[in-house]
């Protein structure tokens, strides 16, 4: 497991006083300034719990911040979710709030005129659907075409029905699509992902439609939450007993990381995000001090270890220039 994604290792230590911080809080300078420390599950909850408070003493108390409602259509429990999303938000400069449909009832949620998700108007809402949640089933060395579009119709099947009722309402509703983590077992080992009708491989294809699905509808967004378990590692993503015993999609470990994920989009929507790299010199983009080596002693370039890492990061800085 990687620490630094899973625990969101770049954000500073939160202070020990941080739930009387949270007590105390009575605007939203200071909530944001508490959602800037790495916070785990219960530290995300008592900021949640601090804003719905401070918001029902004071309605202009969070004044400052961008109001946004996002919906979520899941086919696990979700509710934790709610408290760790509005909290990670803070960081972000957003006042998110949070609508969770029933369980399991995805497609139900967006057919139903009723739903929760529709009393007031969600600005974006998530389908946050794993492959437990699709239409698939594995059966090894049968074509699995029919399985993948049937997975991805029922996705454009919400998207459909959530976009008929916005427009029915003269609002506008982007739709964000979650990608699938795939599952940890292989039933063929490595050659698990080009044997027809395995899991793996069907998951696969159902996020290339996926992709396909958000290019081909502008205004939606991806929120790529398979890369986001690769980087932290299936085995320590997915854990049975969870989904077992309380039907989690995924270990409560990586819910700050998680949180992390689905809300940086949503910030990017309202124009809160930023796109700023401040590089050092002088042991940064190259080794070694050019004031006491000159340009000849430092160290960069290839034939040599530490000079190549040095051109990777420079390599790094110039995609960033060109993304």
């Amino acid at each position: 497991m990687f620490p630094m994604l899973i625990n969101l290792q770049h954000l500073a230590e939160p202070p020990t006083d941080f739930r009387q911080r949270c007590q105390a809080a009575t605007n939203a300078a200071t909530l944001a300034g508490l959602a800037g420390f790495r916070l785990d599950n219960s530290k995300l909850e008592q900021l949640a719990t601090a804003t719905k408070r401070v918001r029902s003493a004071n309605a202009g108390a969070l004044t400052g911040l961008t109001l946004f409602r996002l919906g979520i259509l899941a086919n696990g429990t979700t509710d934790f979710l709610g408290a760790a999303l509005a909290a990670t938000a803070l960081r972000h400069g957003i006042d998110l709030d949070v609508v969770i449909g029933d369980y399991d009832q995805v497609l139900q949620a967006a057919m139903n005129p009723s739903s929760i998700i529709y009393r007031e108007p969600c600005d974006a809402i998530m389908l946050a659907v794993d492959h437990r949640g699709l239409p698939i089933r594995a059966q090894p060395g049968k074509d699995h075409t029919g399985q993948v579009q049937g997975a991805v119709d029922f996705l454009a099947q919400v998207r459909d029905a959530l976009k008929a009722h916005a427009l029915k309402g003269g609002t506008p509703t982007t739709v964000m699509f979650q990608t699938v983590p795939l599952p940890t077992e292989a039933l063929f080992g490595s050659m698990d992902p080009v044997v027809s009708g395995t899991e793996r491989a069907i998951i696969a294809d159902v996020n290339s439609g996926i992709r396909k699905l958000v290019r081909q509808s502008p205004g939606d967004l991806l929120v790529d939450i398979e890369s986001l378990a690769n980087n932290i590692g299936l085995a320590q993503w997915h854990s049975p007993t969870q989904w077992n015993l309380a039907k989690l999609q995924f270990v409560q470990q990586a819910l700050p990381a998680w949180a992390e994920t689905v809300v940086r989009p949503v910030a990017a929507l309202r124009g809160k995000s930023r796109k700023c790299l401040v590089l050092d010199l002088d042991n940064t983009c190259w080794g070694g001090v050019i004031g006491d080596q000159g340009v000849d002693g430092i160290v960069l370039g290839n034939g040599n270890a530490l000079g190549e890492a040095f051109l990777d990061v420079q390599r790094t800085a110039l995609q960033l220039r060109d993304r």
